[in-house]
């Protein structure tokens, strides 16, 4: 819900969150006749609605079905302050708020300084609508720098701090875990029953194409997940497959993207043109037409050739 969020340019000002609230606390309103009635008050609205609309969903202020509807009562009076206030809360709780203000940008002199160009561009839209709201104020003094606003200094000195903090934390109760990690076995077999299918259609024509099979539950230390044949003269089954998966729709990039282990990656280097990675896209397996990535000698490719840029996760350190 926040990387589409982020796709808006703008999430409105602070007029027309209140426009669209004071709307919305007489009756409720189909999307398109609310946009409607804000633009003939206010033409540009027509640029910012939808961010503002997804703003105010995402902070469960209110309902998006059929019509739009009041979900949580917000005074028009305070509408500054408890938006302001949902925002911060809700960024700590996603654990991106230490990316909008950290250490790095967050200066104390007499008054909470935060340097603008500290803060992440991806961020740039909390960070206008902040200003809308009153929580960020032009510095008087430097230029590029803000001050916290009059209004939350006395706040932010007794809780901010303590957002900012906790935004780091990774919050994750084990059994989110376990269901996190249980998801994302189920999609990893389902990927493999996708390439099993690809596989068993592409050697319709080898004599014994059903040998063809899925390996990963019986041999979990293969480095690899299915036993294929390179082409229909293969005698043995010759073609060692390992299955990624990843969703497109989760980065605005679309670049695929794909986690190796160092035992997959060894059996890769050891057998060389017969090892293949299939990287699959989740998104894509129900269209009949998809082919998914396939790279022959997939070490050389991701090691040697530049193709792929490689983010270490985790080191494993010995002491010598």
């Amino acid at each position: 819900m926040l990387e589409k969020l982020l796709d808006h340019n703008s999430l409105g000002s602070k007029d027309q969150i209140k426009q669209i609230l004071k709307l919305l606390e007489v009756k409720s309103y189909s999307k398109v006749d609310l946009k409607y009635i804000c633009s003939t008050t206010d033409y540009q609205f027509n640029k910012s609605f939808d961010g503002v609309i997804s703003l105010l969903s995402w902070l469960e202020v209110i309902e998006l079905a059929d019509v739009i509807s009041i979900n949580k009562k917000i005074k028009l009076t305070k509408i500054e302050t408890d938006i302001a206030m949902l925002i911060i809360s809700k960024l700590s709780d996603n654990n991106e708020l230490h990316n909008l203000i950290n250490p790095k940008n967050l200066i104390f002199d007499k008054s909470f300084i935060i340097k603008k160009n500290g803060i992440d561009l991806k961020f740039s839209q909390f960070r206008d609508v902040l200003r809308e709201l009153g929580f960020f104020e032009r510095d008087s003094l430097v230029k590029n720098h803000f001050v916290i606003g009059s209004s939350f200094t006395n706040w932010f000195a007794e809780q901010g701090v303590n957002y900012i903090e906790t935004s780091k934390k990774q919050k994750i109760s084990l059994k989110a875990l376990k269901n996190k990690l249980k998801q994302q076995e189920i999609a990893g077999f389902e990927a493999e029953k996708f390439v099993l299918e690809y596989e068993l259609r592409l050697r319709r024509g080898h004599p014994t194409f059903n040998k063809i099979k899925i390996i990963s539950e019986e041999d979990t230390g293969a480095g690899y997940d299915i036993l294929s044949y390179a082409n229909d003269a293969s005698i043995l089954l010759d073609k060692y497959i390992e299955v990624k998966s990843y969703s497109q729709k989760r980065f605005a990039s679309n670049c695929p993207y794909f986690y190796w282990s160092s035992n997959e990656a060894k059996v890769a280097r050891k057998e060389k043109g017969n090892y293949y990675l299939y990287i699959v896209d989740r998104d894509n397996m129900n269209n009949v037409k998809y082919k998914p990535i396939i790279i022959n000698n997939p070490y050389e490719e991701i090691f040697n050739l530049n193709k792929w840029i490689m983010e270490p996760q985790s080191w494993l350190f010995k002491k010598i």
